[in-house]
């Protein structure tokens, strides 16, 4: 039995307890729901697997509690999102129809928080699928997989319902039918109205989010373009997150096709215009989407499909693109910061043009290899900070201040960041926390609670505060660890700042 108190630190309760041991809160909730094992945990609340019962020694209904943190606020703008949560609640019980789509069972307060109650799908999420390198990958397999979703898409867009939150984790394979079912756009909908009042950030995230829902704008072509980089990744077998070309505003998807694996022209196309950066140029309804789909399979029953050649430079159309402002390359959070990066860089430049140490030790990435090869996360985490430390010559155990990491050689951050993404299959890096970062305009909280870090350390030992596995957030690893200073707020805007201008001057090297 778990307890539902964000600040109680207890795991689990025993069974047939009814107030935790810790806290002494109820473990029930409107005194029939019961939290038996949590599923998952982000910066706007947790997922359960709970029974719906009487009495937790009773044999209940499994069910899925979604609880979402309640934004601080004051006494009006809380009662305003309250009633809020009541009313986009009701419209969940629409979607009941739909066979994949999880069954609405409950909605309510309690204390501070709002909890959704539905049915508990049991199955593999796509990113399980992913990882296990059993996903859809072939263009068939991929067809199939993106006709059955643009299905569930276009019942719910008729009810003028936007999902905003499509991604692998919001996809589950369903057991006994094999069917896909899309979870959790409850939370994602209300969320987002929500945080018109609460003053909470943009819903979603920033892998599969569309450029305008970055802005704070979503319309059902949104989803179209999550789901799109989605099939981009089952295709490419890599996160999408450095395929994109800022310099040309345009996807480079194409250049990271396997070898050996062929694609149709029309196929290619379909996915381009579902992920065109351009609202203009891409498709607009899942019923233009679903009309392509039909078009390519006759084509494809005629043998009238071609085969698609990749162009030399890997390069695709280049298509029309929103002000680039909408798409944020630099990760300036505040003009604070922005004026202060002209006298970092030149500190970053005076260090690396400086002579050489000769007494300067030479990194020896073997064992970090290893400990990555063996998905050893948190020992490869212990000893990735071991060598940042080693390369701006302090001890292991101590920490970095601002000014000690705009003294870390690019090379030694390239070289970790290449490692962990190679063995994390792209989900782990300093270049997924970047792209992040730069996503959000440099938004420290909101960074957070995207790579589920916690804003303040709940512990003196910050590694407590990290998921050492390999379904925690994208670029949650590696940690922070080693990050010092009166904040970390501002040690990640230096730390992020420093990691930018190295690539950008590595980008200048290569042209």
């Amino acid at each position: 039995m778990l307890c539902f108190n964000l600040a109680c630190q207890t795991v689990e309760n025993i069974q047939g307890s009814h107030f935790c041991a810790g806290c002494g809160a109820p473990l029930f909730l409107k005194e029939k729901y019961w939290a038996i094992n949590l599923l998952g945990s982000g910066g706007f609340g947790r997922t359960f697997q709970g029974v719906v019962q009487r009495n937790p020694d009773e044999q209940g209904q499994n069910c899925a509690i979604k609880q979402l943190n309640l934004p601080t606020v004051g006494i009006s703008s809380r009662k305003k999102i309250l009633e809020l949560f009541e009313r986009e609640s009701k419209w969940l019980y629409q979607l009941e129809e739909h066979p994949q789509t999880p069954k609405f069972i409950d909605f309510f307060t309690e204390g501070e928080n709002l909890y959704l109650i539905q049915e508990l799908i049991n199955g593999k999420t796509l990113s399980d699928e992913i990882e296990e390198n059993i996903a859809p990958s072939s263009e068939a397999e991929v067809l199939d997989f993106l006709e059955e979703i643009i299905n569930i898409l276009k019942y719910i867009h008729q009810y003028k319902i936007i999902h905003r939150d499509i991604k692998p984790d919001n996809l589950i394979r369903r057991e006994d039918d094999k069917k896909w079912v899309l979870i959790d756009f409850g939370a994602s909908r209300i969320l987002s109205e929500t945080a018109l009042l609460g003053g909470a950030t943009i819903i979603g995230t920033p892998e599969y989010m569309a450029p305008e829902q970055n802005r704070g704008k979503v319309v059902q072509a949104s989803d179209l373009y999550s789901l799109g980089l989605i099939c981009v990744q089952l295709i490419t077998g890599q996160s999408t997150l450095d395929m994109f070309d800022f310099h040309n505003n345009q996807w480079l998807w194409t250049k990271f096709i396997p070898s050996g694996k062929t694609l149709s022209k029309s196929f290619v196309s379909l996915i381009n215009d579902l992920i065109a950066p351009s609202l203009g140029d891409r498709l607009k309804s899942a019923i233009q989407v679903e009309q392509r789909i039909s078009r390519l399979r006759r084509r494809l029953q005629s043998g009238g499909l071609e085969n698609f050649v990749p162009p030399n430079s890997g390069l695709v159309t280049r298509a029309k693109y929103i002000n680039p402002v909408h798409q944020p390359t630099v990760p300036i959070a505040n003009q604070k910061l922005a004026l202060e990066i002209n006298e970092q860089q030149q500190i970053v430049n005076r260090v690396q043009s400086a002579p050489t140490p000769e007494n300067k030790e030479t990194l020896d990435y073997q064992k970090v290899t290893n400990l990555l090869k063996w998905r050893r996360w948190k020992a490869a985490d212990h000893e990735t900070w071991k060598l940042i430390n080693q390369s701006v010559q302090k001890s292991e155990r101590k920490f970095l201040f601002p000014k000690d990491l705009t003294r870390i050689p690019c090379d030694v951050l390239f070289t970790l960041d290449q490692l962990w993404l190679k063995y994390s299959k792209g989900r782990f890096g300093f270049s997924p926390q970047l792209k992040i970062y730069q996503q959000l305009n440099g938004d420290y909280p909101q960074f957070c609670h995207e790579l589920g870090w916690a804003i303040v350390p709940s512990t003196h030992n910050v590694v407590n505060d990290f998921q050492f596995k390999t379904k925690a957030p994208l670029g949650h690893l590696p940690s922070r660890q080693k990050m010092g200073g009166s904040s970390l707020s501002k040690s990640t805007e230096v730390f992020y700042t420093h990691l930018y201008h190295c690539k950008i001057n590595a980008d200048l090297d290569t042209k």
